[in-house]
């Protein structure tokens, strides 16, 4: 071998070697790196009261209405689930909606009171909200047409 073949195959040496090395090193950040997004996804898509809100609405024709809404700006898969007094699930429903906002009715019965119970979860993360509607008291609702 000459010695310019020999400083030709030293060099590639070297540069494969340095290549390999800087690889070998890198990788670890790259890897942390990763993880920080995956952190940042699972704080952002963290719940909050601020994101969940439902409100009694009224009736309609003896059906009592509740509007669902959740500001859910990732568009995550998650389930809103509706459970009665007793912990029965009245209503399980899964969504990816970025701006959930839904009217929830339920058939008026003849019972005196109705608790239901609105959960909106992603995860292992939930929100609850409950209410106490008593049928007893009756609403007269108005409409008044001040223009046609």
């Amino acid at each position: 071998m000459n010695a310019t073949s020999v400083r030709a195959a030293m060099t590639k040496m070297t540069l494969v070697s340095l290549t390999a090395a800087f690889l070998f090193i890198a990788a670890p950040f790259t890897s942390k790196a990763n993880n920080n997004k995956e952190k940042e996804k699972v704080a952002a898509a963290a719940l909050n009261a601020k994101q969940v809100s439902v409100q009694y609405t009224g009736t309609l024709e003896g059906n009592i209405l509740f509007r669902v809404k959740f500001d859910n700006p990732t568009a995550q898969k998650f389930s809103l689930i509706v459970k009665n007094h007793l912990g029965d699930v009245l209503y399980s429903g899964q969504f990816t909606d970025a701006d959930f906002n839904k009217v929830v009715s339920f058939v008026s019965d003849d019972e005196d009171e109705m608790t239901p119970n609105f959960i909106i979860r992603i995860g292992s993360q939930q929100i609850s909200q409950s209410f106490s509607v008593n049928r007893s008291t009756e609403i007269e609702e108005q409409l008044v047409v001040t223009k046609l």
